[in-house]
C-alpha cells in the first residue's frame, strides 16, 4: 500500500521519489504517517504542486524524520492543551486556550 501511494503522488505531481523503503520503515505502513512523510520531502525541494518537467526528489532521512517528530510533538501539546480545558469546563476555542478568557461567568 505505501509504494502504491507513493506511485500515485509521484504520478499526479510529476515527481520521481526514491524513498519508499525509507517512507515504509519510518511510517510502518501507515497512510496518513506516509503522506506526512511524502509531504515533508515535497515542500523540503519546494514541490507544492505538479512541476511542468519531471523531478527527481532529494531527501535527508534525518531531516524529514526530525520534522515529522516536531510537527507531531506540537499536535500532541495541543491536544493537551484542549483536553485539560474541556476537563476544567472551559470552551476550548480555537487560537486562545487561555481558561481565564474563555468562561463562560
Amino acid at each position: 500500500m505505501t509504494r502504491a501511494l507513493i506511485s500515485k503522488g509521484e504520478e499526479k505531481l510529476n515527481i520521481g521519489l526514491d524513498a519508499a523503503q525509507f517512507i515504509f520503515v519510518e511510517s510502518r505502513g501507515d497512510y496518513w504517517l506516509t503522506q506526512a512523510l511524502c509531504q515533508t520531502i515535497c515542500m523540503r525541494n519546494d514541490v507544492l504542486e505538479a512541476v511542468d518537467e519531471r523531478r527527481d526528489l532529494v531527501y535527508e532521512p534525518a531531516d524529514i524524520r526530525a520534522n515529522n517528530v516536531s510537527a507531531a510533538s506540537i499536535d500532541i501539546a495541543a491536544l493537551v492543551r484542549i483536553a485539560a480545558c474541556i476537563q476544567l469546563g472551559f470552551p476550548a476555542k480555537r487560537g486562545s486556550l487561555s481558561p481565564s478568557q474563555n468562561r463562560n461567568n
